[in-house]
């Protein structure tokens, strides 16, 4: 009985391996072709012939659609794919080929853009845990030894050579020290900090060596805090409609209103809310817009200037995104909101509602509505 039940896991785990890779490699190439080709059938008169390409298309859909939705319900997660696979088969019930042909194509391509979003975010995610700082100069009484950074203790005196990223939390102990802050801010310039000043961890040291004073251990470091942060993003996905972004928009100038009324643990509580679904819900649709849609977009509008508008968009929302991820970390070491940071935050909250208020308006008109109307002959399936 157990070599049963491990025969038949393994099948399910084999199944579910074949259908994954089906749906990310094959499934949008099926059914373009499918699509295309009923088209070019009804196109000659066929209209048989482009019933059942039609036909052919909406089944490669609906099959691993209704597997992806099977295990959505064992893990209690119901998602737009039930609303897919009924729309397939309704289709296919009433003899709507054409629309079951259209809805099959935006479910592959859907997928492919969340399967290749979640693959950055991956790839994100390993670059930031690989640029982690290792280890420390820690000074001592001999001299300088080099240590693993989680062995650092506030009060330690750190030595940053040129080139490193700082290890810690720290105040400055040398006279000046140029720093590049561009992988926690964004902003390309390099910054000057002066002796006393605080320093986090995270940043390039672009001078000089300099000496530096812990005053966080590595776990509660700037640094660290913002790895925790997207590991805890990463950890749930969600579905990306456009009723959930909207609701990102709602939660960012929330959070906005309350950091200016109130800046106390609630309004803390709602920039960590807000951040969440920009990095759940927000990121990973805006990176698949410009990594795999806007590519596929260019040839069609004429190159690449035609969605240059919105790819700046995009980066701005991530600059804005990592500023308030760094002000999350800096809240979370110090255990709440500093009254240094308040300006700062609010400009980014309420930059970023500006900006993705704009950029939602600009892809309603641009991107939208590029689907043709119908000839007056009538529309192929009616």
């Amino acid at each position: 009985m157990d070599r049963v039940t491990t025969l038949a896991a393994r099948l399910r785990r084999l199944t579910l391996k074949i259908v994954h890779v089906h749906h990310e490699a094959t499934l949008p190439a099926v059914t373009t072709v499918a699509l295309a080709a009923g088209g070019v059938a009804w196109t000659v008169g066929a209209g048989s012939l482009a019933d059942l390409f039609w036909a052919l298309g909406t089944v490669a859909a609906v099959v691993p659609a209704a597997l992806w939705v099977f295990a959505a319900l064992r893990r209690g997660d119901v998602r737009v794919d039930l609303v897919a696979v009924l729309a397939l088969g309704g289709t296919l019930a009433v003899q709507e080929y054409l629309a079951g042909a259209l809805i099959a194509l935006m479910l592959a391509t859907g997928r492919a853009l969340e399967s290749a979003a979640q693959r950055r975010a991956s790839r994100d995610l390993r670059a930031l845990l690989e640029r982690a700082p290792r280890s420390a100069r820690l000074r001592t009484a001999t001299g300088v030894q080099v240590v693993p950074s989680a062995e650092v203790r506030v009060g330690d005196l750190l030595v940053v050579a040129p080139g490193e990223v700082v290890p810690v939390d720290g105040r400055v102990e040398s006279a000046s020290v140029a720093l590049d802050e561009s992988a926690l801010t964004g902003e390309p310039l390099q910054t000057e900090r002066s002796r006393g000043e605080t320093v986090r961890s995270g940043v390039l040291n672009a001078g000089t060596a300099f000496e530096l004073r812990a005053t966080a251990t590595e776990r509660d470091s700037t640094y660290a805090g913002i790895v925790r942060l997207a590991q805890e993003a990463g950890a749930e996905s969600a579905p990306v409609v456009r009723h959930d972004l909207q609701n990102v928009l709602d939660e960012v100038r929330d959070a906005a209103d309350r950091v200016s009324d109130s800046p106390g643990p609630e309004a803390l509580a709602a920039v960590e809310e807000a951040y969440k679904l920009l990095t759940e819900r927000l990121l990973p649709h805006e990176d698949a817009e410009e990594h795999e849609l806007y590519p596929a977009l260019a040839p069609t509008l004429g190159g690449s200037e035609a969605t240059a508008t919105m790819s700046r968009a995009h980066t701005e929302i991530a600059r804005l995104a990592r500023r308030v991820a760094t002000h999350l970390a800096l809240a979370r070491t110090a255990g709440g909101l500093a009254p240094d940071q308040l300006d700062d935050l609010r400009s980014c909250l309420y930059g970023l509602n500006t900006v993705l208020r704009l950029h939602f308006t600009q892809e309603e008109e641009n991107y939208f509505s590029l689907a043709s109307t119908p000839a007056e002959g009538g529309r192929p399936g009616s």
